[in-house]
């Protein structure tokens, strides 16, 4: 595949996964459903059609606002697709090949934790686990001959997790888990 080719895959993917990135950012931490309900306008929860979720060009040619009611859509969803467009961007700059994609698809899961964590003080079991199995995957295709080393941290640090007391309610860390930091009067 050629430079132009990988190029444009991984900057309309990127807007594809972002979108759907920003719905699980959504969804996830209200326990809605994140692939069967439909995408609603948040002001007068009409159906979204197919046209109205084309990323940033949708929102660009609506101009910012809800094709039935005309509220204003807010910002987050095409700053967290552009968010995506930068991870791609940057992912490569460092790495070219499967990599790229491997790299891309890692970026845009901690860009989606980091903003669930951000909005709900959570990190849904949904995308952090996801990890693991996916960065044991790239390891081990990368070198093999360090899978075991990959796997020993991979377990030390879910142990030490478990250890360290976090609850396990679907989540991995909540605002009532959080650390403290006390401040002297």
């Amino acid at each position: 595949m050629g430079l132009a080719a990988t190029w444009a895959g991984i900057s309309c993917f990127s807007v594809l996964a972002e979108s759907f990135i920003g719905t699980l950012v959504q969804r996830l931490p209200s326990g809605a459903n994140v692939v069967v309900s439909r995408s609603v306008c948040p002001a007068c929860r009409h159906n979204l059609t197919a046209i109205e979720l084309v990323p940033l060009l949708s929102w660009a040619c609506l101009r910012g606002r809800c094709r039935w009611c005309h509220k204003p859509i807010s910002l987050f969803y095409p700053a967290i697709e552009l968010a995506a467009l930068g991870v791609a961007l940057w992912a490569s700059s460092a790495v070219s090949g499967w990599i790229l994609w491997a790299t891309c698809i890692y970026g845009w899961t901690l860009l989606g934790l980091a903003v669930v964590d951000w909005r709900h003080y959570l990190l849904p079991d949904a995308l952090t686990l996801f990890l693991i199995p996916a960065g044991l995957a790239v390891a081990w295709a990368i070198d093999p001959a360090v899978l075991a080393e990959h796997v020993i941290g991979s377990v030390s640090g879910f142990r030490a997790r478990s250890l360290w007391n976090f609850p396990r309610s679907g989540t991995i860390s909540s605002p009532e888990h959080r650390p403290c930091i006390a401040t002297a009067p």
